[in-house]
């Protein structure tokens, strides 16, 4: 019981907790964006392209740099996920077109849900300078 009030209320443990908060759950979001697009890549589904564009907003709404991870999904799910292109001479199957003309609405889709967010990044952005 003294722990929880000694956590409660020092000073120190407070800011480093409210400090900490965005980390957790973009430690929490990416991955799950991941998982998102994972489904969404085997099953090409439109429902699960929509979670992984809700999910990887609400990671960039969250945290600034989460884009930074969320840009590594793409080429991961072309180069090393189910029904991949193997080959540079391998031709585009109809399945794969499909899949990757979905992975390009869905971010799009995260552009635009974004947009709203933008005049506060500039606002950070330019206290950052």
């Amino acid at each position: 019981m003294f722990a929880a009030i000694l956590f409660a209320v020092h000073p120190f443990l407070v800011y480093y907790g409210q400090e900490a908060r965005t980390y957790a759950l973009t430690a929490f979001l990416v991955p799950l964006a991941l998982y998102w697009a994972l489904r969404a890549w085997k099953n090409a589904s439109w429902l699960a392209w929509g979670a992984f564009a809700v999910v990887a907003t609400a990671a960039l709404y969250n945290y600034y740099y989460s884009i930074l991870l969320l840009l590594a999904i793409p080429p991961a799910l072309v180069l090393a996920g189910p029904a991949a292109i193997r080959s540079p001479t391998t031709r585009v199957s109809s399945a794969q077109g499909r899949r990757l003309f979905q992975l390009a609405l869905a971010g799009l889709l995260v552009l635009v849900l974004y947009v709203p967010w933008l005049p506060s990044l500039i606002s950070v952005q330019a206290r950052w300078d």
